[in-house]
């Protein structure tokens, strides 16, 4: 707080912002702390079930053959006596063929989700 004239007394105004707290579900506490434990535990619910829905893995994104060039890939990194044509060869032919893998998982997703609509 500022005194100011020895009369009027005036507080910052970073004071009133701190005064108010925002709101926020997770930041109301209830009067019973039972109350507290059940908003708790429901939001944890929530959460868990947010976690548990299946995500897409690189795996079923790519396919086989784009796996295979890969791991060439990968054995050419590591292998001293490979000139750099061979590798850039071989990067080339692995975006290639990932980005023929990501364009057809696109089209995948898209159909499923005009059978979705449709049925």
């Amino acid at each position: 707080m500022y005194v100011i004239n020895h009369e009027e007394v005036v507080e910052p105004s970073t004071a009133k912002i701190f005064k108010k707290k925002p709101y926020h579900p997770c930041l109301e506490i209830e009067d019973d702390p039972i109350e507290d434990y059940e908003l708790l535990v429901e939001g944890l619910k929530s959460c868990v079930d947010l976690a548990s829905v299946g995500q897409p893995r690189g795996a079923d994104r790519i396919s086989s053959t784009t796996k295979e060039l890969l791991v060439k890939r990968r054995k050419l990194e590591l292998d001293r006596n490979a000139t750099h044509l061979a590798w850039l060869i071989s990067n080339n032919s692995c975006k290639r063929a990932l980005r023929e893998d990501l364009h057809w998982c696109r089209q995948k997703k898209l159909l499923d989700a005009a059978k979705k609509d449709l049925a």
